[in-house]
């Protein structure tokens, strides 16, 4: 059987793909921007980060609109305070 990553590079295979989400990137990050929105979120809930995403939709959009190849600016979701 023939592997996909034979044929085609990651980046063809997320051709309809704007934005990643993470905890923390690597040295690829350079590649990834531009290409790619990154997003580094310190929430560890999956919901809460999904919540955040929606209401900076406007933000993203914009680095999403960026020319091919122009690096997108990396979006910082920070860690929700948890206080009783």
């Amino acid at each position: 059987m023939l592997n996909i990553l034979d044929r085609q590079s990651i980046s063809e295979l997320l051709e309809n793909v704007s934005v990643f989400v993470a905890n923390k990137y690597g040295p690829n990050i350079k590649r990834i921007k531009k290409r790619f929105v990154p997003i580094i979120s310190r929430e560890k809930n999956i919901e809460k980060t999904l919540s955040r995403i929606k209401k900076i939709n406007r933000q993203i959009k914009t680095e999403v609109e960026k020319e091919n190849r122009l690096d997108k600016n990396i979006i910082f979701i920070k860690r929700e305070d948890v206080t009783n």
